[in-house]
């Protein structure tokens, strides 16, 4: 892995990547009462079955809820 790699996480990783490869990012909210807490993991998979997708992750009513999409959507 390079060094710009390691120093900028929240770019994408994969463009040199070889099947099978994973990468998402991970972004969790949590209101000020701590009443309402979602994540939201966007992110790609590259193999068999290769697609972008969208997690929402509800963690006051525990419920998920997985998007996906064509990779060219990326």
């Amino acid at each position: 892995m390079q060094i710009r790699a390691i120093l900028n996480p929240s770019t994408y990783h994969g463009t040199h990547q070889k099947p099978p490869f994973f990468e998402g990012w991970y972004f969790k909210m949590v209101s000020a009462d701590e009443k309402h807490k979602i994540a939201i993991i966007p992110g790609v998979i590259l193999g068999k079955d290769a697609h972008a997708f969208v997690q929402v992750i509800d963690g006051s009513n525990a419920s998920t809820e997985y998007f996906t999409f064509p990779l060219e959507q990326f």
